[in-house]
């Protein structure tokens, strides 16, 4: 298998997920990135994604398509997916299992704005359905010089669209990004 198709095997839908599962992620707020849209966000970011000590966290990542695709297409020395939700976590977990091979991507079962984030250097957040002062706090505790990703501009910070369009499964949208500095 080649490495996109090997990526793209990690993307919902597929073939390896229930319809128990299937019901956690159809008709909710879950919204994936396509395959063309995360390989957007990496041409876009390509300076953060290409630095070999870069520590890439997706909070809320669902079944974990976009931390496998980070961690296999780009130089991350590691990928965290952080997830609340049990069904979508067990997803992600039963993906790494199922792939041994891939031994920089970890999952955790938590709410991301209780977890120790002083290690990041890239974090994406979809915070389409987040209130601001929930995305502001994790803000908040991330180190500086971090790049912050998300679906929208969070409140008083100084976030800037990208120029290209990550498309998701159910539109194509520019993300924001700001760098945390102090």
């Amino acid at each position: 298998m080649n490495l996109k198709d090997k990526i793209q095997s990690f993307y919902f839908p597929s073939n390896k997920i229930s319809e128990e599962c299937y019901s956690v992620l159809r008709g909710s707020t879950y919204g994936q990135f396509k395959y063309e849209g995360v390989e957007n966000l990496i041409s876009e970011f390509k300076e953060y994604f290409d630095n070999p000590n870069a520590i890439f966290y997706d909070l809320g990542c669902g079944p974990g398509h976009l931390v496998f695709h980070i961690a296999l297409a780009t130089n991350v020395e590691k990928a965290y997916g952080v997830e609340f939700e049990p069904k979508r976590f067990k997803l992600a977990e039963d993906n790494l299992k199922d792939n041994p091979d891939i031994k920089n991507v970890e999952f955790i079962l938590e709410d991301f704005t209780k977890i120790d984030l002083s290690n990041a250097t890239i974090v994406y957040i979809d915070n389409a359905v987040i209130e601001n002062s929930v995305a502001q706090k994790v803000f908040d505790n991330l180190p500086t010089g971090c790049l912050v990703i998300s679906v929208r501009t969070i409140d008083k910070l100084n976030s800037k669209r990208t120029k290209k369009h990550m498309f998701r499964n159910y539109t194509s949208l520019p993300v924001y990004y700001t760098i945390k500095v102090n």
